[in-house]
């Protein structure tokens, strides 16, 4: 009872958008806006309260969930060095790197200085004698993205910081985090 009673500004709010059932995709995009934590007391609030068909709260429930969260996202960075000789090839498809990688080794850190030195580390050989190499990002689908890509998609899942500080058309991990 406390945490409905901390969230009842928001859910008065809430109830005098509540209309038509056409009027939720509305309010499922401006909790886009809205901080995490509010985001998930105002999703329990309308499936608990607000809606009150079973049938309604599953599709209001589908319906923010696709709104909030995108279908992929950023989720760290990435240099994928192409020429990188791989002993075993016996692994399935998509075990020791990204589904859309046929060739090399994809490292992955923080930022893109924390690949490189792991490849430095586990080869022992500097960067230009490693061949053909590309920084980009892991997303959640389990894709090596490029830059270009990768400012698509964290673009479209909210995940850059700042929009102004974006240089030119490619994401840097500083965008992000």
């Amino acid at each position: 009872m406390e945490n409905k009673k901390h969230i009842e500004p928001l859910s008065a709010k809430i109830r005098n958008k509540l209309g038509p059932f056409w009027t939720l995709v509305s309010i499922a995009k401006e909790l886009k806006t809205w901080p995490k934590s509010k985001q998930e007391k105002i999703i329990d609030l309308l499936a608990d309260t607000a809606v009150t068909c079973e049938n309604v709260q599953n599709d209001l429930l589908e319906l923010v969930d696709k709104t909030i969260m995108p279908d992929e996202y950023i989720l760290c960075a990435a240099n994928w060095y192409l020429d990188f000789p791989i002993v075993d090839k016996d692994f399935p498809e998509g075990f020791c790197r990204p589904k859309n990688c046929d060739s090399g080794m994809v490292f992955s850190g923080l930022r893109h200085h924390n690949c490189l030195y792991q490849m430095v580390a586990i080869t022992g050989k500097p960067q230009h004698e490693m061949g053909r190499e590309i920084q980009g990002f892991l997303t959640n689908k389990n894709r090596f993205v490029g830059r270009e890509e990768g400012l698509i998609i964290a673009l479209n899942a909210n995940q850059v910081k700042d929009i102004d500080d974006v240089r030119g058309k490619r994401l840097h991990s500083e965008d992000l985090y």
